[in-house]
């Protein structure tokens, strides 16, 4: 559901010579002050109509005997209005009550392939998607930062600044990251460093949750989350930075152009902190991390729903660990052109093509050994899909290629040396049919049955250089893996007496295939070195979601949403720690399994001025060591409040403890705790028009309550934070 929106313009209205009235004005949001695109501006039962654009205005020309006519505004998030021509004067305010639900048959008209949220072409249920309101100028340092809001949602923070994160209790290499739809996952590890992505320029967060997705590739045993940077865009220039804990520093600046119905956009972004450890006796003993971000992008709308757009991003990041004497340094490099729309003789089609080059240097210190490592990672990405109506049913047929050469190399003093090439090609084919059908009922109206097919092939090609001292434990070959599923998924929705009700169930099984990393294992000695077999799950999942909206009194209306799941795992992949050496040890699990509940509850009050969120999630894993340091039980409570242009976010949230696994010098295993934790955070923003600009700060709170200290590795974890972000744009 959108957010809470009140509506206000300021319009001008005027006869010109050619007799006509001429009105424009701007749209805006009357809690937040965001302007509001989308919103249909028209005369009933007339041609005359106009929507406003990004930046919320509009213009609408009307013949001059239109004088005593009705101007109707529409939203599918508010109650419809039409105010009389002769009353919309310059800076006349107009309201529009907002909904939590939407009428059926109402429709927003003008929308583009820009808007069109790319995961609902597969067939799982469990989707939230995130918009640019619910992190925009609200203090988070990235998206690692932002995404652990989400009740589902865990990170991991490593000391070079690296986040990972895990959906539902998984794993990080059990979820697929997408930025633009470029997948951004390694193929040396799987996983993907959400630090990497700046929430400056980004349009919203797609997020699927759970196992049974078939269009993104089998690897997404957890879920998938499609990162959507914004395309159109409401300023030409804006300027923002961040001071805050740890000596942050964050620049950014972004640039914008349109013409006609071509957009140009370039964003960069200069971060850096440091951090003392805990125990150090000078500045130098602190771990400092640096960020630089490119991004260009240039987007043609070519018809209504045709649209070309080119993307190229590039970061760099530098990791120095004073007190260890420790670097690392990371260069990624992603070059992406999608197209959506019609293809001659074939219709209409989407078709997306990327190239990804990644670049880490690593130069590490443990005890007596010193380990030089780096990692060249060239991919090229090619997906392309095409959907068929067929009377009741959509169909869609895609193609998958990704073709991935890794180049590894792990130099330690004085024993060990290896020199390891991989060439990975992947290709999956996937049918997914979804059918629509009448239920035949006053308020269950619609009934979908949703069924997918999908095949994989994967052949490595690899080669291996390894020290005579060693030669005994690395387990590296060429592999050819192929796997083929089936899901299926069904559900019914329906809206009568200011309720909406929305229920599913979802069945499929998935396979992972080992990575680089893992096939590289190197293990200590004692400990059996089986080569690893690739991974598989099975899924099941149930839901229903309600809405519920009041025409009258304080709370305009609520929704909840409960879901339950269980995922059963075979040979599962259990990556164990060594002390002293940052290689991980893999071994197949036999079997291992998670089931849990998830479960919302919002609540609308004041005209959706207050927005109160309640989330849980309520995980059992019957075999933690395969899920190291993951809570099996976390809440949120969150209380969001948009009044006269002030934003306020109160954030509380509690994780139970998690454990974990190392492997001792001896070859045993030692568990370690982390104890469980309760915190409260607090984010402040204020946007002023200023003419044709805006001026914005935020004031973040984090980790506010006196919890007590937890050190881990020498550095302060879960301590208070905060941090002041302030900026312009034109």
């Amino acid at each position: 559901m959108t957010k809470c929106l009140f509506l206000c313009a300021a319009l001008t209205f005027t006869c010109t010579a050619a007799a006509q009235i001429h009105l424009e004005g701007l749209v805006l949001d009357a809690n937040s002050h965001h302007q509001v695109d989308g919103v249909n501006v028209y005369v009933e039962d007339s041609q005359y109509g106009a929507i406003t654009d990004k930046s919320g205005m509009f213009q609408l020309d009307l013949p001059a005997n239109y004088v005593d006519a009705r101007v109707t505004f529409r939203h599918i998030s508010y109650e419809i209005q039409s105010i009389a021509v002769d009353s919309l004067t310059a800076g006349t305010p107009i309201y529009l009550v907002p909904r939590v639900i939407p009428l059926p048959g109402i429709q927003v008209v003008g929308s583009s392939a820009i808007n069109k949220i790319d995961i609902t072409r597969d067939i799982p249920q469990s989707i939230r998607v995130l918009e640019a309101t619910k992190f925009d100028i609200r203090g988070y340092v990235d998206a690692g930062d932002f995404l652990k809001t989400e009740p589902s949602i865990q990170v991991e923070e490593e000391m070079s600044g690296k986040k990972t994160i895990s959906i539902r209790g998984g794993n990080a290499d059990d979820v697929v990251l997408l930025y633009n739809g470029v997948r951004m996952n390694s193929p040396l590890d799987n996983v993907f460093d959400f630090s990497l992505v700046d929430l400056e320029n980004l349009e919203r967060f797609e997020i699927i949750k759970g196992s049974n997705t078939s269009l993104y590739g089998p690897e997404a045993f957890s879920g998938v989350i499609n990162v959507v940077p914004q395309v159109e865009r409401d300023y030409t220039a804006r300027l923002s930075y961040r001071v805050g804990t740890y000596n942050t520093e964050n620049l950014n600046a972004q640039l914008y152009t349109k013409f006609g119905r071509q957009h140009a956009a370039y964003s960069f972004k200069d971060a850096s902190q440091r951090r003392r450890f805990v125990d150090a006796s000078s500045e130098a003993e602190s771990i400092k991390n640096e960020q630089i971000h490119h991004n260009v992008i240039l987007h043609s709308e070519i018809g209504e729903d045709d649209d070309l757009n080119f993307m190229v991003v590039h970061t760099i990041l530098d990791y120095e660990n004073g007190r260890d004497g420790e670097d690392v340094q990371q260069t990624n490099d992603i070059g992406s052109l999608k197209y959506n729309g019609a293809l001659g003789p074939l219709g209409p089609l989407n078709f997306m093509a990327a190239f990804k080059s990644y670049r880490e240097e690593q130069n590490l210190n443990y005890f007596d050994t010193k380990m030089a490592r780096r990692i060249d990672d060239d991919a090229l990405q090619v997906n392309l899909d095409k959907t068929f109506k067929i009377s009741l049913a959509d169909f869609l047929l895609g193609y998958n290629y990704h073709n991935a050469q890794v180049d590894f190399s792990d130099h330690r003093t004085p024993l060990f040396s290896q020199q390891a090439k991989i060439d990975r090609g992947h290709h999956g084919i996937v049918g997914i049919i979804k059918t629509n059908i009448g239920a035949g009922d006053s308020f269950l109206q619609n009934f979908h049955v949703d069924l997918s097919l999908r095949h994989d092939q994967v052949h490595d090609d690899v080669g291996v250089e390894i020290s005579e001292a060693t030669a005994e434990g690395v387990q590296l070959q060429n592999n050819d893996w192929s796997a083929t599923h089936f899901k299926f998924s069904t559900s019914v929705d329906g809206t009568g007496r200011q309720v909406a009700v929305k229920g599913f169930l979802n069945f499929g099984s998935n396979t992972k295939f080992p990575t680089v990393v893992q096939q590289l294992s190197i293990p200590q000695s004692g400990v059996d070195a089986s080569t690893l077999i690739p991974e598989g799950v099975t899924s099941y999942e149930a839901g229903i979601e309600l809405f519920r909206e009041s025409a009258a009194g304080t709370i305009d209306g609520w929704h909840a949403e409960g879901v339950f799941f269980r995922n059963y795992y075979t040979d599962k992949f259990r990556a164990i720690s060594s002390p002293g050496i940052p290689v991980l040890f893999y071994d197949n699990v036999p079997t291992a399994e998670i089931f849990g509940v998830e479960a919302s509850f919002n609540v609308y009050l004041l005209k959706k001025k207050i927005d109160l969120e309640y989330g849980l999630a309520r995980y059992k894993i019957s075999e933690k060591s395969a899920f190291p340091f993951k809570s099996d039980f976390k809440q949120t409570l969150e209380a969001t409040i948009n009044h006269a242009g002030f934003s306020i976010l109160l954030h509380w949230f509690s994780e139970s403890e998690s454990m974990g696994w190392i492997r001792t010098f001896a070859g045993g295993l030692a568990e370690v705790t982390l104890p469980p934790f309760t915190n409260f955070d607090v984010h402040i923003s204020k946007t002023f028009r200023v003419d044709h600009g805006k001026i914005f700060f935020s004031m973040s709170g984090r980790n506010l309550l006196d919890s007590g200290e937890t050190v881990l590795q020498g550095l302060a974890i879960r301590d208070r934070r905060a941090y002041l972000t302030f900026g312009v744009q034109i």
